[in-house]
């Protein structure tokens, strides 16, 4: 079975991350075989790997400590289940998935943050910004300004301009 693991550190004993988006490294692991492969997310600050790279890595499942809603929806979508494990390493881990003790989650475990351009939620005015995003960030950075949800799954692939699958909405509500 090949997986994919947030972990704080670059091998099977780090543990697993807190939120999926943010973890510091990737591990990609035959659980088979335990061979793997420690793929760093962020570099000075800024995260390296989309879900669009992760989709591309054709895995059975995956494990982290938290997961948004713009990320489970695009890996629901994509049929790859998501574990949410927290405190154990990832060597831990394979053990769980292994003996069947874990069972997928059936919904994100983290609400909509600010930068999500997917799932339902209502806009926030930012200081410069009152729209929302309109193409988001579920599956990399979108366009827009300001820190408004979309309704929809906005889904930018890539950095930048996002280009993507669908569209966020467009406006969040300002208060």
């Amino acid at each position: 079975m090949k997986i994919l693991v947030t972990s704080s550190e670059p091998n099977l004993n780090g543990k697993t991350e807190k939120r999926f988006g943010h973890a510091k490294y990737f591990i990609l692991i035959d659980t088979n075989s335990m061979e793997f492969q420690a793929i760093p997310n962020a570099i000075d600050g800024q995260n390296q790997i989309s879900i669009a790279d992760i989709l591309n890595m054709h895995l059975d499942a995956i494990v982290t400590g938290n997961i948004g809603p713009g990320s489970f929806e695009t890996l629901n979508q994509a049929h790859i289940p998501v574990y949410v494990v927290r405190n154990k390493t990832v060597k831990e881990v394979v053990e769980l998935l292994n003996s069947g003790e874990l069972k997928p989650v059936e919904a994100p475990t983290m609400k909509n943050s600010p930068h999500d351009g997917g799932g339902f939620g209502t806009g926030q005015e930012h200081d410069q910004h009152p729209t929302g995003r309109g193409m988001g960030r579920g599956l990399g950075r979108g366009m827009g300004q300001g820190r408004g949800m979309g309704l929809g799954r906005g889904r930018g692939l890539g950095r930048g301009m996002g280009e993507g699958r669908g569209m966020g909405g467009g406006r969040g509500r300002n208060k």
